[in-house]
């Protein structure tokens, strides 16, 4: 079914909306299957139920497009990975990333998962990408400060490590993980994040 045809009446600025999330969402599914460099504009538009007058739109060309894909996704795949606001554990966290890590695919909102790969390629192809990562990571470091503090306010994590050093420590544990799975490096997962949790928790009271 075209997807224009399932676009509900209302307001201009909203049908936009919508047109350009399809398009995002036709982008997405054509790079995780075919990769980042094989999706042209009339597989994009076709599987959208487009044309290229609407893409136009609401993208300048090509390039223009992934990188909104990739900005799209990596929002995502934050969101999904660190959680809500309130967020309250970091054990939660860590069982999110630890799952990312198994699989190789990186939750989005909404349930979508993105292959690994699809990330590095981006990263790799796109300064504009890059950064918009690692604005999307320092974001990442304030929210898991936040989740770190609550963890210490209830005891449950050290406290003679600052809030934000632990969350420091979560992403660059997270990112090392990521990145010896790309380099195919045998894991055990589980395990990790286990020792991965040890080093933050609330140690013993040495006279209890």
């Amino acid at each position: 079914m075209n997807q224009r045809s399932q676009i509900p009446p209302g307001s201009r600025a909203e049908a936009k909306r919508r047109t350009r999330r399809i398009l995002l969402e036709a982008g997405l599914a054509e790079c995780s299957e075919h990769g980042l460099e094989a999706p042209s504009l009339d597989a994009i538009c076709s599987r959208a139920g487009f044309t290229r007058g609407a893409f136009y739109v609401h993208f300048k060309d090509r390039d223009d497009f992934l990188v909104a894909l990739f900005d799209w996704v990596l929002a995502g795949v934050l969101d999904a990975l660190v959680g809500p606001e309130d967020e309250q554990s970091v054990d939660a966290v860590f069982s999110r990333f630890a799952d990312a890590v198994s699989t190789g695919l990186w939750p989005m909102q909404e349930g979508r998962r993105v292959p690994t790969e699809r990330i590095a390629e981006a990263l790799e192809r796109s300064v504009a990408i890059r950064e918009r990562c690692v604005d999307l990571l320092q974001r990442a470091v304030l929210r898991l400060t936040k989740v770190a503090m609550r963890g210490q306010e209830s005891a449950d994590l050290r406290r003679d490590i600052s809030a934000s050093q632990i969350a420091q420590i979560l992403i660059t544990l997270a990112t090392g993980a990521l990145s010896l799975r790309q380099a195919r490096v045998p894991m055990d997962v589980r395990r990790l994040r286990s020792e991965m949790m040890t080093l933050i928790e609330r140690r013993p009271r040495l006279d209890a």
